[in-house]
């Protein structure tokens, strides 16, 4: 049986309910890849990956000084643990000077 995925919009926050079977249009991925993302200018980076309840699972960039303009890291579907992650939907989170500026999200498959 599919579980569903639930958005729920309260005051511009989304909430998400689920984790499995998503059938939703994200990125479907099944085995390592790489991703890209724009700097509006230079500063301090942190890239996360983060599970569907948004807790963090892996950190991909820590701390790193980057200019302005295209970017590009991986991730392996490995966790902190470098266990691979279980099916299901995963969010890469990139911030720059502690702010956000976009969030992935791709769905993990065998």
């Amino acid at each position: 049986m599919k579980s569903a995925l639930l958005f729920v919009v309260t005051a511009g926050i989304l909430v998400l309910s689920g984790c499995t079977d998503a059938t939703f249009p994200f990125e479907q991925v099944t085995s390592g890849f790489d991703f890209s993302y724009n700097l509006p200018e230079a500063g301090v980076v942190d890239i996360t990956v983060l599970n569907c309840y948004m807790s963090s699972i892996r950190t991909l960039v820590s701390s790193e000084q980057q200019g302005s303009g295209q970017h590009s890291s991986s991730w392996d579907l490995m966790d902190t643990d470098e266990e691979r992650v279980e099916n299901g939907l995963y969010y890469i989170r990139v911030k720059i000077d502690d702010l956000l500026l976009e969030t992935k999200m791709y769905e993990v498959s065998s």
